[in-house]
């Protein structure tokens, strides 16, 4: 989970700093935080989910975020709008991916514009993003 207070701006063809991530032994992940990666331990077929909140406005038309496995876009974690709009929204994406040991996982913008993370909804301090990743079969 990413958790600021103030905005994050992901420009593209960047990976999102994941500044925390909850793992031990039997989640089977390290985190480096120089790579903006989650390392795997352990081979196996994955569930991967994030959700972005994102600034509206002009930054919105191109935004597009995917799930990359040691800088290969993993297409069926592909999730963007392509509409202009005023309000923040949240981009969700999703898949079940092959990870093995040593693959570093990333959450990058390949949008063609800047993605601005949002710290607060109104008055309320938020996640700006939440990446999860767990084994859900061996290979």
């Amino acid at each position: 989970m990413l958790v600021s207070t103030a905005p994050t701006v992901i420009p593209p063809n960047v990976s999102i700093p994941l500044s925390s991530l909850i793992s031990d032994p039997k989640r089977g992940f390290t985190f480096d935080a120089g790579a903006r990666a989650a390392i795997a331990e352990q081979s196996g077929l994955y569930y991967v989910n994030y959700i972005l909140y994102i600034q509206g406005d002009a930054v919105l038309p191109g935004a597009a975020f995917v799930v990359t496995v040691n800088n290969f876009e993993q297409s069926i974690t592909i999730s963007g709008n392509n509409t202009s709009t005023a309000n923040d929204v949240h981009l969700v994406g999703q898949g079940i991916i092959p990870i093995n040991a040593g693959d570093a996982i990333r959450l990058t913008n390949t949008g063609t514009t800047n993605a601005v993370l949002l710290p607060f909804a109104g008055n309320q301090q938020v996640n700006m993003s939440s990446f999860v990743i767990f084994k859900i079969a061996d290979l």
